[in-house]
């Protein structure tokens, strides 16, 4: 059996992608990784990420809300321009074409978060409809693997989850309500999961915000977040891996869960640091 690594929420930060990435080959060249969506906005280089993410086929990649947000803005803009689709843009081009959409609904929330440079690479590179579908059917909402551990990108209802999880494995079309749930939601990553055999793995919320829902994790700034783990009432466990990519370049870091067969309840964390990669390691034990 090979390890499995997880990581999350990288947000167009290309170098620390790559270094992460790496390490994890490094350690076992014939790993999993699982991605947890994110790849993209707010960095210069998500688009890059994304397309490094699809070209990789050992890393499963989890869909999160700004690849949910990237993929629905970019058809809205096809949709409203069809003479745009399959070519090359320059920079001003793009740029202009952006600006002149920008009321369209998914592709002003994404200029909202962080999203014109992904966008804007994507139009560069010759606003292609086959990346948005690749894009489309490379991402799982969920991913359910061995050992009872479940990913997702926002965490999520258990029941939602089982739902979700079926209809992909099934090749169905999910529940819209349930997968939007596990994508963009983060009013359920701390419901209770009744099986104390399942740990569910996410992104999202960066773990400094998790007091907002769960009053009783400890305090952290926002320049010292690290992966959070609990065991909720119901049994299951949670592991809360964004830790501000969002924010890189102010000392925060990305944090890189290994899952060893025998040894997940102390899985190592594999930390990079926002300004620079460095290697630092930590056990990480589930409270």
């Amino acid at each position: 059996m090979h390890d499995v690594f997880y990581f999350t929420d990288v947000h167009g930060q290309l170098d620390l992608f790559q270094t992460m990435r790496d390490w994890c080959y490094k350690q076992d060249p014939e790993c999993t990784i699982v991605f947890g969506g994110d790849a993209c906005d707010r960095g210069e280089f998500g688009y890059d990420i994304m397309q490094a993410i699809l070209d990789d086929p050992q890393i499963i990649y989890v869909r999160g809300n700004h690849e949910d947000m990237f993929i629905r803005a970019a058809r809205e803009l096809l949709a409203n321009n069809p003479t745009h689709k399959n070519r090359q843009h320059t920079i001003q081009e793009a740029n202009d074409l952006i600006d002149l959409e920008s009321w369209l609904h998914w592709v002003h929330l994404s200029l909202r978060n962080g999203g014109r440079s992904t966008l804007k690479a994507w139009l560069i590179d010759g606003a292609s409809t086959e990346f948005i579908d690749r894009l489309e059917a490379r991402t799982c909402i969920t991913l359910a693997a061995d050992h009872g551990l479940c990913f997702s990108h926002a965490g999520g209802l258990q029941e939602a989850f089982q739902r979700v999880n079926e209809a992909e494995y099934e090749g169905e079309i999910p529940d819209r309500d349930d997968a939007e749930m596990m994508i963009w939601d983060r009013n359920y990553f701390c419901s209770w999961w009744d099986d104390p055999k399942s740990t569910i793995i996410f992104g999202h919320t960066p773990t400094c915000y998790m007091r907002d829902w769960l009053p009783d994790l400890p305090y952290m700034r926002e320049n010292e977040m690290k992966p959070i783990a609990y065991t909720d009432k119901g049994g299951g466990t949670h592991i809360a891996m964004d830790t501000g990519m969002t924010w890189t370049g102010r000392g925060y870091v990305l944090n890189c869960l290994t899952m060893h067969v025998y040894g997940f309840l102390d899985p190592d964390v594999q930390k990079l640091d926002g300004k620079r990669p460095v290697t630092q390691f930590e056990e990480y034990k589930i409270i």
